[in-house]
């Protein structure tokens, strides 16, 4: 099912074209960049040693980073807008219970306490993503339910009188 879900997801950007502002595709690389970083760092690997052990110059990274960024941020983009479409919300009960299930399968002890402002909104970004993601993969199969139940939801009368017949 998740090859499934990544190619109605690629589909939908496959039909989509965005232009991003070069600034925004740089900052996404120095974000990718510090990122790697980080990593290495925690595994004790300078940067140069990586690159080498990999056969790429900084450059040749970079420009990869550069197509990856583009990626991630159209995708960014069309999930996000989709979500809002479709009128997509996380509840804060939704949340709550995704907290206790992380905290439940965790092997680290934790308090309630530890849990940030900053947590909950990426767990209800998470939880955003994955009912876009769902919702896309209804709309791809096709569900006639679904697809109906998000038409009557979103169309509104344009009046209050009820329709009436024309002879």
């Amino acid at each position: 099912l998740s090859d499934y879900k990544e190619s109605a997801i690629q589909a939908l950007l496959d039909g989509t074209t965005i232009e991003l502002p070069p600034i925004m595709v740089e900052h996404e690389i120095t974000h990718m960049e510090q990122e790697r970083e980080r990593v290495l760092q925690r595994i004790n690997v300078r940067t140069d040693d990586y690159l080498k052990s990999i056969g790429k110059t900084a450059e040749e990274m970079r420009n990869e980073m550069n197509e990856a960024a583009v990626g991630q941020l159209k995708r960014s983009f069309v999930l996000t807008k989709i979500a809002e479409l479709e009128k997509l919300e996380v509840s804060d009960e939704e949340v709550e219970n995704r907290i206790q299930t992380l905290l439940r399968e965790s092997s680290e002890p934790s308090d309630d306490q530890q849990i940030t402002d900053q947590m909950k909104e990426s767990i209800r970004r998470m939880l955003l993503g994955e009912k876009t993601v769902d919702r896309i993969v209804s709309i791809a199969q096709g569900d006639v339910n679904e697809v109906m139940k998000t038409k009557s939801e979103v169309s509104e009368p344009l009046d209050d009188k009820p329709e009436q017949d024309e002879e």
